[in-house]
């Protein structure tokens, strides 16, 4: 039997080496190479023991030796990673080389002519020290789940360890077993999109540093643009595709008469154009909105205050997939130049009408042409402004358009490799679990030893709960995904209720349950079918699970029309929680108290109906008077709702303007 269980954990460490040497050939990170390398290490340890090879060749001093040392490049391996990750270190390769030198210098104690079991015991010991400090130093300082799995790893290593010297292979075995579970799941956390998976150990192969990068380097380039813009005499105005304006620079207040804050999210548009002017400019918007760019459009407004301007208006449209998503414009003052340009054109028509004046009229007309000269030179300066302006608008808007297309391919290939990465996960985490599943069942049935039942009845209980751990652990991290969708359709709220009691009503008899529904026939949701119905039967069983004898659930529905959202809850008479317990349970891994702690559960249950809510922009919580007073667990979904048409979006400048 104990063969058995050898011969599973050479297959489960097997799986992992394998699947470390894939990822390192991905990315050529070291420390992937280096993992590879103790799980293949690992398989000898195990081999040894499924073959019985100690036994064999229990007189040779060189076989006793190398037993001794394979499990010291398995520890030396575990205190790296967790000094790498409390110095933040950069360079991976330093890490690896130090691995590889230290195992490569302590297999020449192998062949030393004496027993060193004992030498190697004290080295062990120190490493496992280190270990085990760093990684209660990392959970203390970062109280993050991934430093609780793998502490939990370090020592189910250490258990399994004590077990093997103690010829106690069944506990050996199932620690080893468990060690590998944990140390799997710290690489799975990461691969979920939570803020915490920066920190201690979950920042170890994390992707989200890429990301992270990513991210920087995008709000670095923002800013560097936000500081252009914001130093700038002209109004620099991001209209998104809706109408509103996003954004509006400083010198608004300057050019406009309005403030940023009065401009942003205002559509129609608040300012005021001439009566002369209007059709003309509502035209050139109409043009604006249909994809046309527009350079130094001229026309007059007034400002909050009652004045007349003249103001430039140039624009450009950013596409992405060939579709609008914002407007770029940039509206400078010109009143000046306008006004220098009439006093020419005053001065000119002025001299044409007295061409036959007197001399004194000829130095009168001598001080007009330098003053045309003055005002042309003015004039040119004007302009060449005005195109400085404008070449460094149409820059702005032609790079930032490059690199917003270039920042999301990027993003979204990084998402596509971490839900990829998920799925594998998933399917490599569950897999070594399958013949323990399939195989403690036979062997409880073939074991007579009512000791050695009981001891394959506590594995199966304990392997249940690891698959659903996992299980759960996975369906956690999709959800948390942004790439992840729903299956949105129309149901009937009732009738889908109706179903679920029905599907459970063995569950309710067993326990002596009574359920009442308190649902309209007529209320009809948008929702994703299968994730609703987890959510109403992961909160149904909570009820039954810590609900009282002979009690009774309450299922109601209510229409908020003014909020266009239906609101459910689920009434039970049930233990009751305190206002403490309230603020924690849709906390990953959390239960409520000691009496709650069993195989039934993991601390998922809630947490995965939380995140299935928010996906159809919904909310939940919990309400409860009190310990022994039942608990109610209220969540909203969305209405079915008719969709109305609406026509290509333009600005309506008569609304104001009449």
């Amino acid at each position: 039997m104990y063969a058995l269980g050898w011969w599973m954990l050479v297959l489960v460490t097997s799986a992992i080496s394998a699947w470390s040497i894939r990822l390192y050939f991905k990315d050529k990170d070291k420390r992937k190479l280096m993992f590879s390398i103790i799980f293949f290490l690992s398989n000898f340890i195990f081999l040894f023991n499924a073959l019985n090879i100690r036994l064999h060749f229990q007189n040779t001093l060189f076989v006793e030796n190398l037993f001794q040392w394979f499990t010291l490049p398995v520890m030396t391996a575990l205190l790296i990673a967790v000094v790498e990750s409390f110095i933040s270190s950069k360079d991976f390769k330093k890490g690896f080389f130090t691995f590889f030198i230290f195992s490569t210098l302590t297999f020449g104690f192998v062949f030393l002519p004496f027993q060193i079991s004992g030498f190697l015991g004290y080295v062990r010991m120190s490493i496992a020290l280190g270990v085990i400090s760093f990684s209660l130093y990392q959970l203390i300082k970062w109280k993050n789940i991934q430093s609780v799995f793998f502490l939990a790893a370090v020592g189910s290593f250490s258990v399994a360890g004590m077990a093997h010297a103690y010829q106690q292979f069944g506990l050996s075995i199932f620690a080893y077993a468990i060690a590998y579970l944990f140390l799997g799941l710290v690489f799975a956390w990461y691969a979920s999109n939570t803020p915490m998976t920066n920190k201690g150990m979950g920042s170890y192969f994390s992707l989200q540093k890429k990301l992270d990068d990513t991210k920087y380097e995008l709000n670095q380039s923002k800013e560097l643009y936000k500081s252009i813009v914001e130093n700038t005499q002209d109004v620099i105005i991001l209209t998104e595709s809706n109408g509103e304006n996003s954004y509006v620079s400083p010198s608004s207040t300057h050019v406009l008469g309005y403030s940023p804050a009065e401009l942003k999210k205002r559509n129609p548009w608040p300012l005021k154009i001439h009566p002369d002017d209007k059709q003309m400019v509502q035209n050139a918007i109409k043009k604006g909105y249909a994809g046309y760019p527009g350079s130094n459009f001229q026309y007059r407004i007034f400002t909050k205050n009652g004045d007349l301007r003249w103001i430039s208006h140039s624009w450009s449209p950013i596409k992405e997939n060939r579709k609008i998503e914002k407007i770029v414009s940039s509206i400078k003052d010109i009143t000046d130049l306008k006004i220098t340009q009439q006093k020419l054109a005053d001065r000119i028509d002025h001299l044409q009408k007295n061409e036959l004046a007197t001399l004194n009229i000829m130095e009168d007309f001598q001080e007009s042409i330098s003053s045309l000269k003055k005002a042309r030179h003015e004039i040119d300066k004007k302009n060449v402004q005005l195109k400085e302006s404008q070449e460094k608008l149409k820059k702005f808007n032609e790079d930032l358009e490059q690199r917003v297309h270039e920042r999301t391919k990027e993003v979204e290939r990084l998402l596509k490799q971490k839900d990829a990465f998920i799925d594998q996960l998933g399917h490599d985490l569950k897999h070594p679990l399958g013949p323990f599943i399939n195989l403690i069942p036979l062997l409880k049935k073939r074991e007579t030893d009512e000791k050695k039942r009981e001891i394959l009845r506590v594995l199966e209980r304990n392997v249940d709960y690891m698959k659903r751990l996992v299980v759960r652990t996975v369906k956690l991290a999709k959800l948390n995904a942004p790439s992840t969708t729903f299956d949105f359709q129309s149901i009937h709220l009732a009738d889908f209720i109706q179903r679920i009691i029905e599907k459970n009503k063995s569950s309710f008899e067993q326990n002596d349950v009574e359920i009442n529904t308190m649902i309209d026939s007529d209320i009809v949701i948008d929702v994703d079918p299968l994730q609703i119905e987890e959510v109403v039967e992961n909160l149904v069983s909570n009820s039954l699970k810590y609900g009282a004898e002979h009690g009774k659930i309450s299922i109601s529905a209510e229409e908020k029309q003014d909020e266009k959202i239906v609101l459910i809850s689920i009434k039970d008479t049930g233990q009751g929680m305190t206002s403490d317990q309230l603020e924690s349970i849709f906390n990953e891994f959390y239960k409520a108290d000691e009496s709650r702690h069993d195989f039934t559960s993991t601390g998922l249950g809630l947490a995965i109906c939380k995140r299935i809510i928010e996906k159809h922009d919904g909310e939940i919580w919990a309400e409860s008077p009190g310990i022994g007073k039942g608990t109610t667990f209220y969540f909203t979904l969305p209405m079915k709702i008719e969709k109305e048409k609406t026509e290509n979006m333009y600005i309506d400048l008569n609304k104001n303007n009449n």
